[in-house]
């Protein structure tokens, strides 16, 4: 994962739907790279509807298939130091595993942050290619997840890559 950080001047961003055994997601992206990932969405967009590139394409494949990856993403709003942090941490989550939001944020180098790596988290504008569905709460419940059918997405996501105890323990919100 590469993020290229472009502020101020906003790129020519181009979108699409992606089809994906869990529902369609809206890509958007610019020539530096991915700038947003979005579940269940429909889109009402000034920018243009496109053919996502072949690294996009690629990469989503990977993703659904279990196959290792390389994305470029694009940062257009800045996110701070500590969030940043906890996206590159949340980016290393092998498939198949959890970690808590407390873990992120100790790594992260906040050892209370858990609020604050939910939060950053609850922000990411890349989900699926940093895979913010494999965080937590310390409690073993699932915590918050963005998109339309909210914790329901993350549970089918987390089912969906087999991650073990998933039936019992972690499927309350």
């Amino acid at each position: 994962m590469k993020v290229v950080q472009r502020y101020g001047e906003i790129p020519e961003k181009q979108w699409s739907l992606l089809a994906s055994p869990l529902g369609n997601w809206i890509v958007e992206w610019c020539d530096d790279g991915v700038i947003s990932l979005s579940p269940n969405g429909k889109k009402e967009s000034a920018f243009s509807h496109a053919v996502p590139p072949a690294s996009v394409t690629e990469a989503w494949k990977a993703f659904w298939e279990g196959n290792p990856f390389y994305i470029n993403l694009c940062q257009i709003a800045p996110l701070g130091t500590f969030s940043m942090r906890v996206l590159e941490i949340t980016s290393c989550i092998p498939r198949g595993e959890v970690r808590t939001y407390q873990e992120i944020a100790s790594l992260a180098g906040n050892s209370y942050g858990a609020r604050a790596a939910g939060n950053a988290l609850r922000r990411n504008p890349w989900p699926l290619f940093v895979p913010c569905h494999r965080v937590i709460r310390k409690d073993g419940r699932l915590g918050g997840y963005a998109g339309l059918s909210g914790t329901d997405l993350k549970r089918r996501l987390l089912q969906y890559e087999m991650v073990p105890g998933l039936k019992n323990s972690h499927c309350s919100s």
